[in-house]
């Protein structure tokens, strides 16, 4: 499998095409906005049966059956702890090519997010970079690093 991801990478970059999350590419300036909001933790509306919402804390899902929903509009609703949308920060930024800011990272899981990250920086699993636009660190998972992302953010999770 892993043969096959670098090989339809290589493929992919040949046809003018950048890869930009894990399992996401596309043309220059052409990334998904719909996808970007999820990865970007944006607040967006849905409407209608078994459509998703989410307001920046809280997360809402109408309920699937049409006419129940006609009938009711009913839904379930979770807000999400401190630590609920850290861990999501987590896992989504780091399937990312954009990757993580240090200036995301809450203050309280900075120290422990830096050590632990050092690891995949000395792996070559992420690299640093300082955006002229920002004074703040870029951690960017790199082409090997997108692999492993998942496990990536699951090691740095607060439990």
């Amino acid at each position: 499998l892993v043969r096959q991801y670098y090989a339809m990478r290589e493929h992919l970059a040949k046809a003018g095409f950048e890869q930009y999350e894990v399992s996401n590419y596309c043309r220059p300036g052409y990334h998904s906005r719909h996808n970007s909001r999820y990865w970007n933790r944006t607040p967006y509306l849905g409407l209608g049966a078994a459509a998703h919402s989410f307001d920046g804390s809280r997360r809402r899902w109408n309920v699937a059956d049409v006419k129940q929903y006609i009938a009711t509009q009913a839904f379930e609703e979770e807000t999400l702890t401190d630590r609920d949308a850290y861990n999501e920060l987590l896992m989504t930024a780091l399937r990312t090519t954009a990757g993580l800011s240090l200036a995301d990272v809450p203050e309280r899981c900075r120290s422990d997010f830096r050590r632990k990250m050092q690891r995949y920086v000395d792996c070559g699993w992420i690299k640093l970079s300082t955006p002229h636009s920002s004074h703040s660190t870029l951690f960017q998972p790199t082409a090997e690093g997108l692999l492993h992302a998942d496990g990536m953010a699951a090691d740095l999770f607060e439990v």
